[in-house]
This record gives structure tokens, C-alpha cells and sequence, in this order.
């Protein structure tokens, strides 16, 4: 190197230097980088929210024990057209896929996250032509096969249900109660209850620590008891400050529990207000629904929380005890029940049935199914407007149901 290249760089370092000393930048320690690479592991274990990890660890696992089956070891490119049409020809013969969305969750967990964990190049589904078409193909005939979607309830139902509670019974006024909520807030089963009995363990502690632990506190969007208040005109309300939808505290949900004449037996503000009075003695940040189990001889009760396990089977007796078919029904029934009776009978606009519902797609225009009620309603409005055309000669323009 010639003596004035040695200055150049001499000179470079100098003012390299000056420009560190002047932002204070010092260098790191070794232990300094490791410590920044364990703080990338505990960010990334938070990237997704507990029920997308639920979501896709099956269609991972499955997705890797096809490749050590086919023994295909992708490239730096990912993986080719054929390749993936045959993955699909997979989970065409998985008798547990029913739906095509079932499909749709196992491509985007299986082979897309794959490569993007893996930092491999991944091409879009839609700019493969050929694999496209087994996907269209799969569609097609998983039209044929049963769909386990479950059916809505209905109002009818609910008061049908009433005559087989009985509300001096804590476990029997908990889940009517929940019921009640779920169908008239449009609320989903996460939010009546928490996975299991160690979840809600889990999120007691969180709490408790919440003001030490530097883990996020993981938000599954259950109700707590001091969600439930009164406004200025004393109305019930229930405000949700995480959900499915509100994951980063961006916003919150405030939602009026529909207020019935009284003596209605199916009225959710009254049977909400018996339950909060029966459990007053209850710590205000707890899960909103749970129960005392019956002490026996030499039992003592025992504090339980509200589950999805305990919800659902409560649906299916009350199902069964007014003489449906319980394998047709499950949690979601409720919010399905509660957007259809929003649209059929109560006449309310999508746009509000959304916003009630904090869908942020138009994924709810599956649940407001159009009952008898209004396709009579459109059949005699329809019979009507022709029989003015046959007398005017024009029909007479109405409003759009």
C-alpha cells in the first residue's frame, strides 16, 4: 500500500471515529451481542397470538413429516410446481379435510411458512397456474362431502332452554347467562371462556405479575368482571380490550347488553345482573364466568372457571333437553344465531351487524342467512309490484329490503 492510500485510510478511521464520539456510539461487548440475540428469540416466541400457534403447529408438523416421506430437500429456490401439486394430492386423501379453507390454513402453515422460516424463496399460489388447478379441482370435490359447520341457534330456542335452567343452580345460571351474551353480543366462545382450567391458571398469574415480568401479557380476549358496567343511563355495558380483532391495544370494543321489558324470561341485562349479584364476592379483574361446584359430604365447594369444554357440552344438554339434534350445534352457534336474528328478524344493516360483531372482513355476510321470514316478505313484494304493472302499466318503485 503507497504512503498516500495508508493516509486515506488513516484519515477515514479518524473521521469514523469523530462521528461515534459525537453520537456517543461505543462498541459492543460479545456479551452484549449474545444478549441481543436471546432478546430476538423472546420477541419472536410473541410474534403470533396463542391461537394462531395453536392454529399452525398441526399443518407444520404435517407438512414436514410429508417432506421426510418424499424426501425432498428444498433449495434456495423452495419448492417447484410439481412438488407442491403433489402435497395437495396429499391432502386430498386426508379424510379429516372437509373444507377447502381447511386446505387454504395447510398451504399457507405448510410449505409458504416453510420457506419463509427457512429463508428460501417462496412463490405465490396465484402466480402458480398449474397448482391452481389441483387446488380448483380439490375444491371441487370437497363441495361433495359433509360440512361440519355447525347450525345457528334462535330465539325460539332460547326460550325453549329457559324452562330446562334452573337459576338457583350456579353451574345452570353461569352458562345461561354466557349463552344469553354470546347470542345477543354476538360474542365468540373465546371470549365467554378460556380454553381450559390451566389457561385460565395461567392468565390469573400473568396478572398478578403483570407489573414485574417483562413477557407480554397474552391477551386471549376472555371477558373479566370489570369489563361489565353501567352508563349514565344505566344501561349494561361490556367492554372488550382485546380480542381476535384488537391485538395491540389499538382500540376497544364497547358493546350494550340488549335491555328487554320485564318479566322477559330470555332477557340477557337481567340475567346478567342475577349472575353478577350471585357472584359479587368475586375479584373484579377474574374471568366474568365461572361457578361454585355442589360441596357434597366432606366436599367443600370449589371455585371453577367457565371453559370451552364446559360451555359447549352446556349447550349440547340444553340442545338436547328442548329435542334437537346437539351434534348440529357447538359454541359458535351462538354467534351465528345472534347475526342471523340481527339480519332476519331484527332488520339491522350489515354495517352495524359488523360492527357489533368487530368482524374487520365481510367474513359475517356468512351468518346473516335469510330466514322464511324475509323470503316470503321479498316473494309477496315481488307479487305486489307486478300486480301494479298490470294495473298502472309501471310498477311503482319501492325500497330494497
Amino acid at each position: 500500500m503507497s504512503e498516500f492510500a495508508q493516509w486515506q485510510a488513516s484519515e477515514r478511521d479518524r473521521v469514523e471515529a469523530e462521528r461515534r464520539a459525537w453520537v456517543g456510539y461505543e462498541a459492543p461487548r460479545d456479551d452484549e451481542i449474545d444478549s441481543l440475540d436471546g432478546e430476538v428469540a423472546f420477541l419472536e416466541d410473541f410474534a403470533l397470538a396463542p391461537n394462531s400457534k395453536r392454529t399452525m403447529t398441526y399443518p407444520q408438523k404435517r407438512f414436514q413429516r410429508w417432506l421426510i416421506k418424499e424426501r425432498i430437500t428444498p433449495g434456495k429456490g423452495g419448492f417447484t410446481d410439481d412438488q407442491l401439486r403433489r402435497y395437495v394430492a396429499d391432502l386430498s386423501r386426508d379424510d379429516a379435510i372437509n373444507r377447502f379453507s381447511v386446505v387454504k390454513t395447510y398451504m399457507s402453515y405448510g410449505p409458504r411458512y416453510y420457506c419463509q422460516k427457512n429463508m428460501l424463496q417462496w412463490r405465490p399460489i396465484k402466480e402458480r397456474p398449474r397448482v391452481q388447478e389441483v387446488l380448483t379441482a380439490l375444491r371441487r370435490r370437497l363441495k361433495d362431502k359433509q360440512s361440519n359447520q355447525k347450525q345457528a341457534v334462535t330465539v325460539e330456542m332460547l326460550r325453549k332452554m329457559r324452562a330446562h335452567v334452573d337459576l338457583g343452580n350456579h353451574k345452570d345460571l353461569c352458562i345461561y347467562t354466557a349463552v344469553l351474551v354470546g347470542f345477543f353480543c354476538l360474542r365468540r366462545k373465546a371470549n365467554l371462556g378460556h380454553r381450559t382450567a390451566h389457561e385460565a391458571q395461567t392468565a390469573a398469574r400473568q396478572k398478578a405479575t403483570a407489573t414485574t415480568s417483562r413477557r407480554p401479557k397474552e391477551d386471549v380476549g376472555v371477558l373479566t368482571r370489570d369489563a361489565v358496567s353501567r352508563d349514565k343511563e344505566g344501561r349494561i355495558c361490556l367492554t372488550l380490550k382485546g380480542t381476535k380483532t384488537i391485538q395491540f391495544g389499538q382500540r376497544q370494543l364497547r358493546l350494550y347488553v340488549p335491555k328487554m321489558p320485564p318479566g322477559d324470561p330470555i332477557c340477557p341485562a337481567t340475567i346478567l345482573q342475577l349472575y353478577m349479584a350471585v357472584t359479587g364476592d368475586r375479584p373484579a379483574g377474574e374471568a366474568l364466568f365461572g361457578y361454585w361446584t355442589e360441596g357434597g359430604p366432606g366436599k367443600t365447594q370449589q371455585w371453577k372457571h367457565l371453559t370451552h369444554r364446559v360451555l359447549v357440552k352446556g349447550i349440547k344438554d340444553l340442545i338436547k333437553a328442548i329435542g334437537e339434534d346437539p351434534t348440529k350445534f357447538a359454541g359458535h352457534s351462538l354467534r351465528r344465531g345472534g347475526a342471523t336474528f340481527a339480519f332476519s328478524e331484527a332488520g339491522l344493516h350489515q354495517i352495524t351487524i359488523k360492527a357489533l360483531g368487530d368482524w374487520v372482513s365481510d367474513a359475517f355476510l356468512a351468518y346473516c342467512e335469510v330466514q322464511d321470514t324475509l323470503r316470503v316478505a321479498g316473494a309477496q313484494a315481488m307479487a305486489l309490484a307486478a300486480q301494479q304493472s298490470r294495473t298502472t302499466g309501471t310498477a311503482s318503485r319501492r325500497p330494497l329490503l
